[in-house]
């Protein structure tokens, strides 16, 4: 009952627990939202800043194209050299473009310049160079992609020639300097904050990215100018590319987008040491650790409390037996020396045989009180100090038929030895004497001899010595309670014994000092056998 009382405790503590690993639960998921929404802000950082170092270039020499349409002819070729040193005085990052070329049609084909040392020489048509290319060539809203790194700018025409401006610019430049720049400033963190890792890789769209990778995103979106300015990294990553045919289709004034299968720069980003994923089920481990410490503190902080009231309890119980003792046991040999004294010192009693028998009552009386006050002081001895002698190996066959012997019960017949025990001499026979004497003072029935039996016993390792009587059955949980400070039985109760209700608890504290233990088994017909086990040992 005591268990199933306390169910309804454990159940609160485990919801409490629960409660509390929840709301840590809570902030993780808050703390895998904000590392997440970190990391999208400082990749979208880098991506709207390679993005800005592009526009400019084609900023820069959009604008000027436009101030400078009304040339004619041959000025366009100073012009361009003006605008393209003007663009390298100026930028942030002049090693960003790496050719500069013009393109000029008056007949069936194009010729080819490009501008080397201020200077336009003739080159053949560059090997990405594909017929029609220069036919979709958007000055103001040009498609931008890292796999053709090319920007095109249709000039003012001349009379009957036609002329573009052809602008490349270096991948490596891109990858190897304005992305490593813009990390650094984007994934700057205080101390103590998490640390980022980056790296630029080229993959193909769909494929299964590193499991240590948060988050994966392009650093140049195939994608026009003014849609990239008015998206973010999200749709960016999400999308859909048109298809040649699908453009077809529509009639779509656009340039035919690169295979989807082809490889593609990408930004990686990943928490040190292993990314968001472990850098979670870490947290979550810490959590749950949390949590079942959480659940152990407070179960062991409750059992210890319900142990010490228990205890308490138990004090008090034994107060209040010892209480009774003194007022029950202890109090009637009191009373009766003390009335024996009276009559004897008042001279009431002068035949000297009635006196004799008198002093032999009062004798009787006192050695009564004494054998009790000595148990209770014996067993407050034992639980306070622990104190019992070394173990040493003596013969419990001869304990036996000793203790049978003085209190006049059949002596046992030891069969073959050594019967050695290992533990204390005195102290295993002081708790056999106990044992012999309830056997004698409780162990039997009305109108029927008092017949007790020492026997001794062995099993692997154990030897035993038995005292068996032949009183009224007992239940177990009686049995149970006779080992409990100041307890006695239904039967001491009924047939009002005297008795101190400690001699069983002396018997259980002594075997327990000595690493030994306590058998009660029932006997067939009523009755009990207390048994006495001790380990083997060797004569000291």
């Amino acid at each position: 009952m005591a268990r199933l009382a306390l169910l309804p405790l454990v159940s609160a503590i485990f919801l409490l627990c629960w409660w509390a690993w929840q709301g840590l639960q809570d902030d993780l998921g808050l703390e895998r939202e904000r590392v997440t929404r970190f990391e999208r802000l400082a990749a979208s950082h880098v991506f709207n800043g390679v993005g800005m170092e592009l526009f400019r270039l084609h900023f820069h020499f959009a604008v000027a194209i436009g101030h400078a349409a009304p040339l004619k002819g041959e000025d366009w070729a100073a012009a361009l050299r003006v605008m393209t040193d003007g663009y390298l005085a100026n930028a942030r990052y002049p090693e960003l473009l790496q050719d500069v070329l013009m393109a000029q049609r008056d007949g069936p084909g194009w010729r080819w310049t490009r501008l080397t040392n201020g200077r336009w020489v003739p080159v053949p048509a560059p090997a990405w160079f594909k017929p029609g290319d220069l036919e979709f060539a958007e000055p103001l809203d040009p498609s931008v992609d890292l796999e053709r790194p090319v920007m095109e700018f249709p000039l003012p025409d001349s009379g009957a020639v036609t002329r573009t401006l052809v602008l490349r610019y270096r991948v490596e430049t891109v990858v190897q300097t304005i992305v490593p720049a813009l990390v650094k400033t984007a994934f700057l963190q205080p101390a103590g904050r998490l640390a980022y890792a980056t790296s630029v890789a080229r993959v193909v769209p769909g494929a299964v990215p590193d499991p240590q990778v948060d988050l994966v995103t392009p650093l140049v979106p195939t994608t026009r100018f003014s849609e990239w300015s008015r998206s973010d990294i999200d749709e960016a990553l999400n999308a859909p590319e048109l298809s040649d045919q699908a453009a077809s289709a529509l009639d779509l004034d656009v340039p035919p987008h690169p295979n989807p299968a082809a490889q593609r720069w990408v930004l990686q980003v990943t928490v040190l040491p292993a990314g968001l994923r472990a850098y979670t089920s870490q947290l979550e481990a810490q959590n749950l650790a949390w949590a079942v410490s959480l659940f152990v503190f407070i179960t062991g902080g409750s059992a210890a409390f319900f142990f010490a009231v228990s205890r308490l309890l138990r004090a008090s119980e034994r107060e209040r037996a010892f209480s009774t003792l003194i007022s029950h046991e202890l109090k009637t040999p009191l009373a009766a020396a003390l009335s024996l004294s009276e009559n004897l010192a008042g001279g009431y009693v002068k035949d000297p045989e009635k006196v004799q028998t008198y002093g032999s009552r009062l004798v009787e009386q006192m050695g009564r009180l004494s054998t009790m006050v000595e148990s209770i002081l014996s067993l407050s001895r034992l639980r306070l100090t622990g104190e019992v002698s070394a173990a040493e190996g003596f013969d419990l066959a001869a304990v036996a038929v000793e203790a049978a012997s003085e209190a006049g019960v059949p002596e046992p017949l030891p069969g073959p030895g050594p019967w050695v025990a290992r533990g204390n001499r005195s102290a295993i026979r002081s708790a056999l004497d106990n044992l012999v004497a309830n056997a004698l003072h409780y162990g039997w029935k009305d109108g029927e001899p008092r017949v007790v039996e020492v026997g001794l016993r062995r099993t692997r390792g154990w030897i035993g010595v038995s005292v068996t009587d032949h009183g009224y059955p007992v239940g177990r949980s009686e049995r149970k309670a006779w080992f409990k400070p100041y307890y006695r039985g239904a039967e001491a109760h009924r047939r009002q014994l005297p008795g101190s209700g400690v001699g069983l608890t002396l018997v259980k504290v002594t075997m327990s000092l000595l690493g030994g233990r306590v058998q009660v088994q029932p006997v067939a017909g009523g009755g009990l056998t207390f048994i006495l086990w001790l380990r083997k040992g060797v004569v000291s």
